[in-house]
């Protein structure tokens, strides 16, 4: 048991010594790297852009007519990003008009 805790330390110490926080957070920004890492499935992505939408609907003081402007301007976005997403026909819950 003495000899693993030994073991142990001796590791620790050598991880301890080779870098610092301030070192590791550092490399944190190399690990980020704009278009890598998850991506949303096709109907995720429609998902989280009503979301997106209906939150700003919700939350915006502006005119119901702007918010409903800038739910198809997120939805115009996405398409050209990824494609076409889906029947986007359909208004969002609680929209007017």
């Amino acid at each position: 048991m003495d000899d693993e805790k030994v073991r142990l330390e001796q590791l620790l110490g050598d991880v301890q010594d080779g870098c610092s926080d301030d070192d590791i957070m550092a490399n944190v920004s190399l690990w980020l790297v704009p278009g890598e890492g998850y991506t949303p499935e096709p109907d995720d992505l429609e998902k989280l852009a009503m979301i997106e939408a209906e939150l700003q609907m919700i939350s915006s003081t502006e005119d119901p007519a702007v918010a409903n402007e800038h739910h198809r301007e997120v939805q115009e976005s996405l398409q050209v990003k990824y494609g076409p997403l889906g029947d986007h026909s359909h208004k969002c819950s609680g929209a007017s008009g």
